[in-house]
């Protein structure tokens, strides 16, 4: 999940090289299809992104709405959920509204917008949230937003100009499943303002039991955790937990910290982040009827307000110590922007060849921050998302 807004900035026009009544809208390196004459390079607009939700009245307004069917034209039983469709062989991602015209429907024609403003609590747009299933949700406890992590990570094509071309990254397929984390808290100085008689136990570390909380990517972003209940068990986030033994995985990664260069974090809760996936969401890579895989794609250290994640030798080495798998690696090498669209793009997944690859995640090997971004502290981490996926039929399930 990546930020949600809809930011009025200038927009370029180019040609669509399928048909002579479109263009298309370039926003960053999002681009939409529009109809051909309606802009000019320069002109301000709300860029309106995929999974937006846009009410009734709008869909009206801006001639997005299907008289015949009482419905809008977009994704949805509704027609009101933008997604990623193509238009005369050009993948189309969002819709643009042109300043002017969210003045009018605002009815304050003399209104300005400036580039960078955003419009989405303004005209009541939000994000489609899909429901939880069953598997996913759970009893749950306030753990605090300082131990759990807030994990949001960026698209390329918002950002992209922050990579630099040359600098050595990494880029790592993206499986569609659902993210969590586990974390190891400490035992020793910090100890007692993390325990919780809710948290996960397990062993004996030195002469005291060890404390572990389990969440969801969503969760986590609001400091929750799952409780070690019976009402859990079936909970895919704990299942995996004990199905790949990470309890005892991340006890035996602490006693290498000092190994690893982190010594210092032995206080600090120790955060593994990986993708659960297989009968999980639309796309199985060949699981049977309730069968799930697991992969880690991130470890880290600290609190929120200081957290550490690991550079990519150190994770490589941590993984190593654990004994579990990764997410595939497509690429390590000097950053192209031309290679990693590439690998993005028409491909398949490393993990299950028979079926569509979502993507991939590309971050320097090198931690670093870019202040930029808005989410993880501006921690540089960014997404590409492969177009056969975006238009794969039934794209409605994306969950956190």
């Amino acid at each position: 999940m990546s930020t949600f807004d809809c930011k009025v900035v200038p927009i370029t026009i180019l040609p669509h090289p399928n048909a002579e009544k479109l263009e298309l809208a370039q926003v960053a390196d999002y681009r939409c299809v529009v109809g051909k004459d309606l802009y000019k390079t320069g002109d301000l607009v709300a860029y309106i992104p995929e999974a937006a939700i846009i009410p009734e009245d709008q869909l009206h307004f801006f001639g997005y709405w299907n008289e015949a069917q009482n419905k809008g034209l977009l994704a949805g039983s509704k027609g009101d959920r933008v997604k990623a469709v193509k238009l005369r062989g050009e993948v189309s991602q969002g819709l643009v509204f042109p300043v002017n015209k969210i003045a009018m429907y605002l009815g304050q024609p003399d209104r300005e917008f400036v580039p960078g403003d955003d419009v989405a609590s303004l005209l009541g747009i939000v994000k489609y949230e899909p429901p939880i299933p069953v598997g996913m949700a759970g009893e749950v406890y306030n753990a605090g937003q300082a131990v759990t992590v807030d994990y949001d990570i960026e698209n390329l094509k918002k950002y992209p100009d922050v990579l630099q071309e040359g600098e050595e990254v990494i880029f790592t397929e993206k499986l569609h499943g659902t993210s969590f984390q586990i974390g190891l808290l400490p035992i020793f100085g910090n100890a007692g303002k993390y325990h919780h008689d809710d948290h996960f136990s397990a062993g004996e570390f030195s002469t005291d039991k060890a404390y572990f909380f389990v969440a969801s990517k969503g969760l986590g972003a609001q400091g929750l955790c799952f409780k070690d209940v019976e009402a859990n068990k079936n909970n895919v986030y704990v299942r995996a937990a004990r199905q790949f033994n990470l309890f005892e995985k991340l006890l035996k990664l602490r006693s290498h910290l000092e190994h690893l260069g982190h010594a210092d974090a032995i206080d600090e809760p120790l955060i593994l982040q990986g993708e659960v996936f297989g009968a999980v969401q639309d796309l199985t890579y060949g699981a049977k009827q309730g069968e799930i895989f697991f992969r880690a794609f991130d470890i880290c250290v600290g609190e929120r307000s200081y957290r550490r994640y690991f550079d990519e030798e150190v994770f490589a080495k941590a993984i190593e110590i654990m004994e579990i798998d990764r997410c595939p690696v497509l690429y390590k090498g000097p950053y192209s922007k031309e290679k990693i669209l590439e690998l993005t793009h028409h491909t398949k997944s490393i993990v299950c060849p028979s079926q569509i690859s979502e993507g991939g995640v590309v971050k320097p090997t090198k931690e670093r921050k870019d202040l930029s971004i808005p989410t993880m502290g501006g921690r540089v981490i960014l997404k590409s998302i492969n177009e056969d996926y975006l238009l794969r039929k039934g794209n409605a399930t994306e969950f956190n």
